[in-house]
């Protein structure tokens, strides 16, 4: 649903069609960052949808080739917006094509655990702030860990304490000034990391500050 935050009423919703099923059950939702209209969900039969807000009677384009099962994250870069990363079920990773707006492309595939079980929060991946090279995602490995990857879904860095990072971070977020990241487990707490260095290159130069139970 679209949700006026003025008046509190649903002005929309998608997809507003008779034989919604076939959409899925929608898992995520994320904006394209410098074109409002445009808006991406991700579904629990695996596919990765395109909508744009002037019109709902269809999706402008369903990918369900990237993933065979749910996904959990689909996020535009921050940088251009010509690009997504995907999270899904199947452990696999996901950079979808998005320059020419009518269009999702499947352009690169890793491998990723992403199977956290009943009592985890499922996985979503964070761009690194005016990106579109770089974004973290959790890890199942030990021990617990960030995970930095470039657009062509290689690891390039992993950031962990023994001592403080205990847990599955599932969720991450980038202050969009500092660079500063804080991540969160499924028990409810924050863990903040302070970075060595402005966001205007992703250096991810971090070490954890603090924790803090939410």
């Amino acid at each position: 649903n679209k949700v006026d935050t003025r008046t509190h009423s649903v002005t929309a919703s998608y997809p507003a069609v008779e034989d919604y099923r076939s959409y899925g059950s929608l898992w995520c939702v994320n904006c394209h960052p410098f074109d409002e209209n445009y808006f991406v969900t991700g579904s629990n039969n695996g596919t990765v949808t395109l909508w744009d807000d002037r019109q709902t009677k269809e999706p402008l384009d369903v990918n369900d080739t990237a993933h065979s099962k749910s996904v959990s994250s689909a996020v535009f870069d921050l940088a251009t917006g010509n690009s997504l990363v995907t999270v899904a079920y199947d452990d696999l990773i996901c950079r979808l094509g998005f320059k020419d707006k009518c269009k999702l492309a499947t352009e690169e595939t890793a491998r990723h655990m992403n199977e956290t079980g009943r009592w985890l929060t499922k996985f979503q991946a964070e761009w690194y702030p005016k990106s579109d090279t770089v974004f973290a995602i959790g890890s199942m490995a030990r021990p617990r860990r960030l995970e930095f990857y470039n657009s062509k879904l290689a690891m390039i860095q992993t950031k962990t304490n023994d001592e403080i990072l205990v847990s599955v971070q599932s969720l991450i977020r980038f202050h969009p000034n500092t660079g500063d990241i804080a991540t969160g487990n499924s028990s409810g707490y924050v863990t903040l990391w302070r970075s060595s260095e402005p966001a205007g290159e992703p250096s991810v130069k971090h070490e954890i500050k603090e924790e803090q139970e939410g």
